[in-house]
């Protein structure tokens, strides 16, 4: 209850970090952090210096849920379901919104075609892209971009960011095609928002911290999607 209390009056955050943090070092790791950090070096109460080893932040030190407290809806969703999974559950969506209106006859013959040439398209860019990671023998783990070991931005990399996720957005492309439904084009367009927000959106804040000034040159560069 007085931890609750406090956090709910602003002065618990920095209790909830000595807490974790110290159960988290062994007995012969253990700091005292009973203040803050000086500007000028990176000390807590007696002189005693944090590990190298130790960086951490408040989130992946801690879970809300463990002190009784609610995490936010919206950041719970980030990173938390692979792209593939979301274009597979916008598949239904679509033949759903397809159902809305009557369809479309401006493709004519075209149809199928189009719905076929925009899915090969959308494998060879998604096939592409995991390509070049497993060259460069980096994770390819979305959940985890923490994972990265190099910054991979050669081959498909210079024309678009995440030719992975570019991929899956011509996949659905080529099922609306195939749908022959305008309206349906509406869950390509709620795959994309949904990938933004919770997929790359996070991932370039992940990266940003881990390569830098590298990462932050790339990102003047190609663009998200295409």
């Amino acid at each position: 209850k007085s931890n609750r209390h406090r956090l709910a009056n602003g002065g618990g955050s920095i209790y909830v970090e000595k807490l974790h943090f110290e159960n988290c070092l062994t007995a012969n790791e253990k700091v005292d952090l009973t203040r803050s950090p000086t500007s000028d070096d990176h000390h807590f109460g007696r002189g005693k210096a944090i590990p190298e080893n130790y960086a951490f932040s408040r989130r992946s030190i801690f879970s809300t849920t463990s002190l009784g407290l609610k995490e936010s809806p919206v950041v719970n969703l980030e990173l938390r379901f692979p792209p593939p999974f979301i274009a597979l559950a916008t598949i239904p969506l679509m033949w759903l919104l397809s159902h809305l209106l009557p369809r479309t006859t401006a493709l004519g013959t075209g149809r199928i075609p189009t719905a076929i040439g925009l899915a090969i398209l959308g494998i060879a860019f998604a096939v592409s892209g995991a390509t070049q990671f497993k060259r460069a023998q980096t994770a390819v783990n979305p959940r985890r971009p923490e994972g990265a070991s190099i910054l991979v931005t050669n081959g498909i990399y210079r024309i678009t960011r995440n030719p992975m996720y570019v991929g899956l957005m011509l996949v659905l492309l080529g099922w609306a095609a195939f749908l022959a439904s305008p309206v349906s084009l509406g869950g390509v367009v709620a795959f994309i928002a949904y990938i933004t927000r919770f997929q790359i959106k996070p991932e370039e804040r992940i990266l940003l911290e881990k390569f830098g000034d590298e990462y932050q040159k790339y990102l003047s560069g190609p663009r998200r999607w295409i």
